[in-house]
């Protein structure tokens, strides 16, 4: 409850207008969606966009204790089953090739997140840029972490 939020604040806050995730799922939907088996999970906070177009989500969980590598080991499955889906829009591929996974403590988060580089046509730069988009979560999760 106390660090889930603060840590879904404080990346919320880093993106401001370009974060997109606008729909929070419930348990059902949420083990659902990411396959995540709920009783390694003692809270979770799972936020996804409401346009079907987007790919934007944040994932918080807080593992129960002993359980924080198999919660990341099912997001690290879901993170690989997007990357290797054939037909995402070719706007999110940098996107979610540049998601991440992030362990830190118990805490097990996913993250694709950021504005959309419309001004590079070339692949290489676009990825570099969803990079530096979701590095800013990673940035605002360990900034909360620090205090």
């Amino acid at each position: 409850s106390g660090l889930s939020s603060e840590f879904h604040e404080a990346i919320k806050e880093a993106y401001g207008e370009n974060y997109l995730p606008s729909m929070e799922l419930d348990e059902t939907s949420f083990a659902e969606k990411f396959n995540v088996t709920m009783d390694n999970v003692k809270e979770f906070i799972a936020e996804v966009p409401m346009i079907g177009t987007h790919v934007d989500t944040l994932v918080i969980i807080e593992a129960n204790e002993g359980k924080v590598d198999e919660v990341e080991s099912e997001l690290n499955k879901y993170r690989e089953a997007l990357i290797s889906d054939t037909m995402q829009y070719p706007m999110n591929i940098a996107k979610i090739n540049s998601s991440q996974v992030y362990k830190l403590g118990n805490y097990v988060f996913f993250v694709m997140l950021g504005a959309i580089d419309e001004v590079n046509e070339d692949e290489k730069e676009q990825l570099e840029f969803a990079q530096a988009e979701t590095q800013k979560a990673i940035d605002a999760i360990n900034d909360v972490a620090n205090k």
